[in-house]
């Protein structure tokens, strides 16, 4: 299996999402959103910096809507059994894979991260930007 492996970032500067290869600078703690192909010796290429917190992994899937779904991603079910249900796309350490976690924490089970569930969700911000929809 074959999938992209990319990351994006908040730039601080652009005040804008920076997508391509993370560089981080050992030391100094200062992380970079590099855009095109990845080559540490080719200076031309540019690269971003952007807030730590703010970088998220493509989990290689996409929504309902055919738009990139990232770590940090807050996704809304639309089908039948988590109908307009809210959850968090983060990484699990524990099972080697990214999950739905639910905003509302009555929920005792969600969907899993697969391919089949993410087409019935939607993209609709991100835990960044959007924090006002971690309350929903």
């Amino acid at each position: 299996m074959k999938r992209e492996i990319k990351f994006r970032g908040f730039s601080i500067l652009c005040k804008k999402w920076m997508y391509g290869y993370i560089w981080i600078v050992p030391g100094v703690n200062l992380h970079y959103i590099r855009t095109g192909k990845i080559d540490v010796k080719d200076s031309s290429i540019e690269k971003y910096e952007v807030y730590s917190e703010s970088i998220g992994q493509f989990t290689g899937l996409k929504d309902k809507n055919g738009k990139e779904v990232y770590e940090g991603d807050i996704v809304k079910e639309q089908r039948k059994r988590f109908k307009d249900k809210y959850f968090a796309v983060k990484w699990n350490n524990d099972i080697g894979s990214y999950i739905f976690e639910p905003l509302d924490k009555s929920l005792t089970s969600y969907p899993c991260f697969n391919i089949g569930t993410v087409k019935g969700l939607e993209v609709i911000g991100n835990i960044y930007e959007n924090p006002e929809l971690l309350e929903e």
